[in-house]
């Protein structure tokens, strides 16, 4: 589905390096779009991937799915929500649902997509857990983007990986366009694979990059397997004490350095963390408000939803029912 949404306000961003000011004919550009997987823009395909080479500047837009960019040619910049950074070839971006972005070209450039429903990461649940990275890659790293770009991931193919990569990539388009019996399945694991190559890429990435420069960096680092524990222990009992006492630092310490990182507190980041698993349940599965608000961590199906009202804006029984009609 194609609908207007809201406009960008175009403000301009601190110079240098990293942030420039959004092109002053992008910022006021009302036509900032929301695409819906489900609507019959896409409804032939689950999922979608496609090489992006022409009509820049690509506008404003937000999705309800996952979007990976790999930059295969040209460069630009990437304008994701009030930040923007450099697009040259071998960058990789992860979007995650429902963040405004957009891209600008100097010239000629190329973009792989590959568009990922919310359901992919339930039905390959057990094949992506063994790879942290990919919690790195969809969740964690785009938020540090939007708070620190000093301390940000910034995955980068080198050109022995991008040469490795380009084929693979080249092959997931041509089976999104496939009809052929199994093309669908093909797809999928192939698509999967390269999301575990590249999670295995960041997490071996941050690592040497951060782990060990400084007291600073180092701490922040330690943040990141705190997020990881979360992200799969969501459902049990989690206090503050037992984050702080995995990145081995005190609670205030912890607390500081996580808001640092990500712009959130601990238990807020939490929270947002079982919102999406409940979201994902209410969407994929048959589950009572109940049993989802266990399987979450809630305390009962009254906690669920007061919380998910406060971050969703709607009831879960009213969100169910607008994704399943």
């Amino acid at each position: 589905m194609l609908r207007n949404c809201f406009c960008y306000n175009g403000a301009e961003q601190e110079k240098g390096d990293i942030m420039q000011p959004y092109p002053e004919h992008l910022a006021t550009h009302e036509r900032v779009q929301v695409f819906d997987l489900n609507d019959e823009v896409f409804h032939l395909y689950d999922h979608l991937a496609y090489f992006h080479t022409k009509e820049f500047p690509l506008f404003m837009h937000s999705h309800d799915f996952y979007e990976l960019n790999i930059i295969t040619e040209g460069r630009g910049r990437h304008y994701i929500e009030g930040n923007n950074f450099a697009a040259k070839p071998g960058d990789v971006f992860a979007v995650p649902p429902h963040i405004k972005h957009g891209y600008w070209a100097d010239g000629d450039m190329s973009i792989f997509h590959l568009l990922i429903g919310e359901y992919m990461f339930t039905k390959f649940h057990k094949e992506l857990v063994q790879f942290p990275g990919v919690h790195l890659l969809f969740e964690a790293e785009p938020l540090i983007r939007r708070n620190i770009d000093k301390v940000s991931l910034f995955l980068h193919l080198n050109e022995e990986q991008q040469r490795d990569f380009l084929p693979k990539m080249k092959d997931i388009v041509a089976l999104a366009g496939a009809r052929y019996e199994g093309a669908n399945t093909i797809f999928e694991m192939r698509s999967i694979c390269l999301i575990c190559e590249l999670a295995h890429f960041i997490a071996d990435d941050y690592r040497s990059k951060y782990a060990g420069k400084d007291v600073h960096r180092e701490s922040l680092y330690s943040i990141i397997p705190s997020t990881e524990y979360m992200n799969e222990n969501f459902a049990n009992h989690i206090t503050l004490k037992d984050l702080a006492k995995r990145a081995m630092l005190s609670p205030a310490s912890y607390m500081r350095y996580f808001k640092k990182l990500f712009g959130m507190t601990p238990i807020d980041y939490l929270i947002r963390l079982r919102v999406k698993h409940a979201t994902e349940m209410l969407k994929n599965t048959e589950k009572s408000v109940a049993e989802i608000a266990q399987d979450c961590g809630f305390f009962d199906s009254s906690h669920l939803l007061r919380t998910f009202k406060q971050e969703m804006g709607i009831t879960p029984s009213e969100y169910k029912s607008s994704v399943k009609k």
